[in-house]
């Protein structure tokens, strides 16, 4: 391994020694990582190991009984739809009819409002057309 340069070296000692401490550091780096993927790979075996002799032990036993594991289970399993209860139920519908409750009374007030503007304006177009048709005369 090169020495580190002392004082202001050349600069090409100092590229050395860097790319020697580069390669170091991704040498220790891969060993590293190949002892992890062994240690993983040899919990996955275990794990596997594990499996295969629980299947074996549970075949053996069951031949053993006379038994077929598939007609007569060791455990029963019961699954249910996730549900609501008639409260939020209820407490949800009253929201969205409240919230379309006041959506209409804004419909309706803007509603009343043009009917009354409409009714003003014919008024208006009625009068000027009997004030104008009785100044004429």
């Amino acid at each position: 391994m090169p020495r580190e340069p002392a004082g202001l070296g050349h600069r090409n000692e100092q590229n050395a020694w860097f790319r020697q401490k580069e390669r170091d550091l991704e040498s220790r780096r891969a060993r590293s990582m190949t002892l992890r993927q062994r240690a993983r790979a040899a919990r996955i075996a275990d794990q596997c190991g594990l499996l295969i002799f629980c299947q074996a032990a549970a075949a053996t036993r069951a031949s053993a009984n006379h038994i077929d594991p598939v007609e007569h289970p060791a455990f029963e399993l019961t699954l249910s739809e996730p549900g609501e209860s008639a409260i939020d139920i209820d407490r949800s519908l009253d929201a969205v009819m409240q919230l379309e409750n006041v959506k209409r009374h804004a419909r309706d007030s803007e509603f009343a409002k043009q009917k009354k503007r409409l009714v003003a304006a014919a008024r208006d177009a009625v009068r000027d057309a009997a004030t104008s048709t009785a100044s004429s005369r």
